[in-house]
């Protein structure tokens, strides 16, 4: 009978010794995968939610074929800021439009009554007529694109973004071009 007990207390005492190594061995797995997103400066860009690059170039492959969120400067055309777009997040963009047709890339307007400027077709650089309208968002759609505009007589251009991507200026200007690659 004794040996029946110690049987039943050795096998007990496996099973919590087992499940302390257990959770001793996955709490910390765990842990790294829902630590905070990590930021970093590289050449005056903050980078937040991407791989670590070693320079600009580098950085600017990865907006080029990933869906990424660009902050501008609309005076100098700098990059301020790069973060991921989450799938859900470009699912929403695709809702807000008004005038274009799903997939498009689009320059966003301001406010009414300007209106959206989408572009869509084969690869090419397109102007606006009149000089575009006033915006501050453009979304790459299920294009790699980018957006242009004028500021200061100054012609910029957001970075070549892969689908999925919103390219945001700091201030509202008028905008005048778009290209698809």
């Amino acid at each position: 009978m004794r040996s029946t007990n110690l049987r039943g207390v050795t096998v007990a005492c496996g099973v919590l010794l087992a499940t302390i190594v257990s959770v001793s061995i996955t709490a910390p797995a765990n842990a790294s995968a829902t630590k905070a997103v990590q930021t970093y400066g590289l050449d005056g860009i903050t980078v937040q939610g991407l791989p670590r690059f070693t320079n600009e170039a580098a950085l600017l492959d990865y907006v080029a074929t990933n869906a990424v969120s660009t902050r501008l400067d609309a005076e100098t055309g700098r990059i301020i800021s790069v973060a991921p777009v989450t799938p859900a997040k470009q699912q929403a963009r695709v809702s807000v439009r008004n005038t274009c047709k799903s997939g498009d890339a689009y320059w966003a307007a301001a406010a009414t009554p300007y209106t959206n400027n989408c572009f869509y077709g084969s690869a090419g650089t397109y102007t606006f007529p009149r000089g575009g309208t006033f915006s501050r968002k453009f979304y790459m759609g299920s294009h790699t694109a980018r957006g242009g505009w004028k500021y200061g007589g100054k012609q910029n251009h957001t970075p070549k973004q892969g689908p999925g991507s919103v390219a945001t200026l700091d201030a509202v200007t008028q905008i005048n071009r778009g290209q698809l690659y």
